[in-house]
């Protein structure tokens, strides 16, 4: 089990269309253990104040999520400088 119930965890994804709120925080509340249910997790999402089962692609931890938004936040950021060092004079 890749989750537990109370971890914090991030919408990374909607698989099953149901209009989920991408890069919003949830909380797991509960885990299905059933094998043949593809939807084996509850989260609560607070700021939209609704509960859906989702599938495991679904969700990412959220300290996971935070940190690998962080990365590309800082390599984009790093691109964006360099490119600003670089004059490219497109008129001479």
């Amino acid at each position: 089990m890749k989750f537990s119930p109370g971890d914090e965890v991030v919408v990374v994804a909607d698989p099953l269309n149901y209009g989920l709120p991408l890069d919003s925080h949830a909380v797991l509340l509960k885990v299905d253990l059933n094998p043949m249910d593809i939807r084996r997790y509850y989260i609560r999402i607070p700021l939209k104040r609704e509960e859906y089962w989702v599938t495991e692609t679904s969700i990412g931890l959220a300290s996971e999520v935070n940190a690998k938004q962080a990365d590309k936040a800082l390599r984009e950021h790093s691109i964006n400088v360099s490119l600003d060092d670089i004059k490219i004079d497109y008129y001479n």
